[in-house]
């Protein structure tokens, strides 16, 4: 049987890098695990792999998506599950890359949906979107950090959901996965983490990044992708409350504590292969990587 990697960790951590890696060395082909990337014309900020590395190694799940689309976990399963099937099919080896933790517990943990339908007389209906986001801040206050208010539907979704079992999030039950996927996990040191994440900042503003969250800002502001770091922190400077310095600060500070929150998920929801990556001898810990997968699989 083929087997399924895939590398999670915090941002900056250089999962694409590794999964190029991988892929060269295992016959291998990307699948794109980061929920902000999906879009097309967000290139910047999500830090989509360039085009030429994409040919290279065929990415799967880049710009798929408009970005007034809605993309749920349940949608990305049903398209990761067929790929990954396609993937065999052709004899490669399917490579999930990405930090969006629960898109890839999904997948790689089998969630199984389900719950009530949607009723389309229940009164929730008749709620305007503030007043659902609240009532759902209320009752599941882990759950709204994770949701748009604007994301109307899913707003409803969770509510109903509540209201018939009681659960936080009975949405989904994990099971053991068919798949029995490899998750290899990178991780930096703190300090140098962070170092890289303010330096990476830096670079996207040299590619455009101002000019891109304008975009989102004119353009998509109460969408999904509006949330997306790297975006939301520049609103306020276009409106003329705070300076850049201020917004370049804040996407800094956001980064930097996703990268945190993401590291705790991971270690806490998954069960990973964990490598401490130096950031002065990247290729020793590909090649660790590397070594790591064929002893496993032997």
């Amino acid at each position: 049987m083929i087997p399924i990697l895939s590398i999670v960790g915090p941002t900056a951590t250089g999962k694409s890098e590794v999964g190029i890696v991988l892929a060269q060395a295992f016959n291998g082909e990307i699948i794109s695990a980061d929920a902000f990337q999906f879009y097309h014309g967000l290139d910047i900020a999500t830090a989509k792999i360039p085009l030429d590395a994409q040919q290279s190694i065929p990415h799967h799940l880049l710009d798929i998506l408009d970005p007034n689309d809605d993309f749920s976990v349940y949608q990305f399963q049903k398209c990761v599950h067929a790929k990954i099937d396609e993937l065999r099919e052709r004899g490669k080896t399917p490579i999930l890359v990405g930090g969006s933790g629960l898109y890839l517990k999904a997948v790689l943990y089998d969630y199984r949906f389900i719950g009530p339908k949607r009723r389309d007389d229940h009164p929730y209906v008749r709620l305007s979107n503030e007043e659902l986001y609240e009532l759902l801040r209320q009752r599941a206050p882990e759950a709204s950090s994770d949701i748009h208010p604007n994301q109307r539907r899913r707003i409803l979704r969770c509510l109903e959901i509540i209201d018939s079992t009681g659960q936080l999030n009975p949405e989904s039950d994990v099971i053991p996965s068919e798949l029995h996927p490899l998750i290899i996990g990178l991780e930096m040191e703190r300090p140098v983490l962070y170092q890289r994440i303010e330096k990476r900042v830096d670079t996207m503003l040299d590619m455009g990044l101002l000019a891109e969250a304008h975009m989102v800002y004119t353009e998509y502001r109460h969408t999904q992708v509006a949330q997306a770091i790297g975006y939301k922190e520049f609103f306020p400077y276009f409106e003329g409350d705070i300076r850049l310095e201020e917004a370049i600060r804040l996407v800094k500070q956001h980064s930097r504590n996703y990268a945190k929150r993401q590291m705790t998920w991971f270690k806490n929801q998954m069960d990973v292969h964990w490598f401490l990556r130096d950031a002065d001898q990247l290729e020793r810990s590909q090649k660790q990587v590397i070594d790591f997968v064929k002893d496993f699989y032997k």
